[in-house]
């Protein structure tokens, strides 16, 4: 009988596919989640091929370290410049000329922190970059001309030799930290002025200063972040929230404490909500509570990261979606020196997802677009996600998408199963590979793919008590996409 006519006595469905979860051995979890996933997109109900990567800056030869939009308000004509810090050089580039132009050189470190902020120039506004790092200290980039200024801080006779690692802006400030031999200090300078940082005894609202907040244990601030209305100072293992319009209000208080150190480069902010990873693995702060949410879901694959390897993690949030890269290795005895693996946490529907096959140095959010730079030569910065291909610059990219094991709910033997979904591909005969494992076996068919949106059945003869099922593809650079999920009948006998 023909499998469209044969009356099944079980079936069930995977109606909205939604992410990775690692927990419970891989065995009888939710069925929307995948044990084991790859390179796969289930946003809006689809179960589907991630998208590629593409080339989106020339390339410099040379890692880029630091990448920066930099708006012009004053230069409607030509307003959007994009900064990078490379080679101890401080490059520019603009939309549709030939390539990077060298602004100033003889840095010590390719690594800045970035705000943006305005100052007066011939007695007009005009929009400047401050940079700054625990090396070189302070330079600006002025919107007017794209020049750069080495910038000598009026800060006081007690720190005139300070250099910031990270910078912010709030309440009408920049905030600095992170200076060498200082490591429980939180900068602020004048109201308006980003270059002065002395106090005014007579008028101390208008004035500059420190705040000082040891924690006796040896950790130095490395992160200041606006956080809604207030900003969070970050140390190793203790974030502090700093409230206040000026100095005769602002405070500070300890928000929280973590287990283990936490990674500065995978310090991102929204609105209310702070992700990071520490030894735990990814956290969240929103405000009232620090939470692991990483702890069931990347299990195995927190468990197998790189040990020391830590520091090279990195990360960006852009729109709904946590990006943090990191070391994570296949087999025990693997020995990684790059980050592997980029985890893909999606904010809004709590899902995590797994990319493969692409090593990222840096991670930078743009303009709503996510780009990363090569950890290998020619060290390019590619577009993260660009909907207009499928494929890690023309190369296939491995997708996979595996159930934990399921017993559906009863001790009996399942055989003669039917898989039933709609598919499309970006290109006629992309390879599908469909394997159903059974605890007795395990029995795969390929099936082609095609441009045009299709009903697909396949019947894969293979019996067992319990069951998974697995997708996978990787022989073309093109994508392909399955609509409103995967039904599955099949027959059962007394096992």
């Amino acid at each position: 009988m023909a499998a469209e006519e044969r009356q099944y006595e079980g079936s069930f469905r995977i109606p909205a596919p939604k992410g990775v979860y690692q927990a419970a051995g891989g065995t009888n979890a939710d069925i929307e989640y995948a044990y084991r996933a790859q390179n796969i997109r289930t946003e809006r109900g689809l179960l589907a091929s991630s998208y590629g990567t593409s080339r989106a800056f020339p390339s410099l030869g040379r890692p880029i370290e630091t990448l920066e939009r930099f708006y012009r308000r004053t230069r409607p004509d030509d307003p959007e410049v994009f900064v990078a810090g490379a080679g101890g050089a401080v490059y520019t580039f603009t939309q549709g000329t030939d390539g990077w132009v060298k602004r100033a050189e003889g840095f010590l470190s390719d690594r800045w922190s970035c705000v943006t902020y305005e100052t007066v120039e011939d007695g007009a506004t005009v929009d400047i970059l401050i940079m700054s790092n625990a090396e070189d200290g302070m330079i600006a980039v002025y919107g007017s001309d794209l020049r750069v200024e080495k910038k000598t801080l009026s800060i006081g006779d007690d720190y005139a030799d300070v250099k910031f690692a990270v910078l912010s802006r709030h309440a009408e400030r920049i905030w600095g930290t992170g200076a060498k031999g200082y490591p429980d200090d939180i900068f602020y300078s004048r109201p308006y002025d980003p270059f002065d940082w002395t106090g005014v005894a007579e008028t101390p609202e208008l004035g500059g200063g420190v705040i000082k907040q040891p924690t006796w244990d040896g950790d130095a601030f490395l992160a200041i972040v606006p956080f809604g209305s207030y900003l969070l100072a970050i140390k190793e293992r203790t974030a502090f929230e700093i409230r206040g319009s000026d100095p005769s209000s602002f405070t500070i208080t300890q928000a929280y404490g973590s287990d283990g150190p936490i990674q500065a480069r995978t310090i991102c902010t929204d609105r209310m909500q702070m992700y990071f990873l520490t030894q735990d693995g990814l956290g969240l702060y929103d405000g009232t509570k620090m939470e692991v949410l990483s702890r069931d879901a990347l299990y195995e694959t927190m468990r197998m990261r790189m040990e020391g390897m830590e520091s090279m993690a990195t990360a960006c949030l852009c729109g709904q979606k946590y990006y943090l890269a990191l070391c994570v290795k296949e087999h025990e005895t693997d020995v990684l020196t790059q980050n592997n693996t980029v985890i893909e946490y999606d904010t809004e529907r709590g899902t995590f997802m797994i990319r493969k096959g692409i090593r990222v140095r840096d991670f930078f959010a743009l303009n709503d677009e996510v780009f990363f730079t090569q950890a290998d030569a020619p060290f390019e910065v590619l577009r993260f996600d660009d909907e207009k291909t499928g494929s890690y610059l023309g190369e296939p990219m491995k997708c996979l998408w595996e159930t934990p094991w399921l017993d559906l709910g009863k001790e009996m033997m399942k055989r003669d199963f039917v898989l039933r979904f709609t598919a499309e591909a970006d290109e006629n005969g992309l390879p599908l590979k469909l394997t159903l494992a059974t605890d007795r076996r395990a029995k795969a068919k390929t099936i082609l793919l095609s441009r045009t949106r299709t009903d697909y059945s396949v019947k894969i003869q293979n019996s067992g008590v319990r069951m998974r099922l697995r997708l996978e593809s990787g022989a073309r650079a093109a994508g392909w996409r399955i609509y409103g999920g995967i039904a599955v009948a099949y027959s059962m006998d007394e096992a």
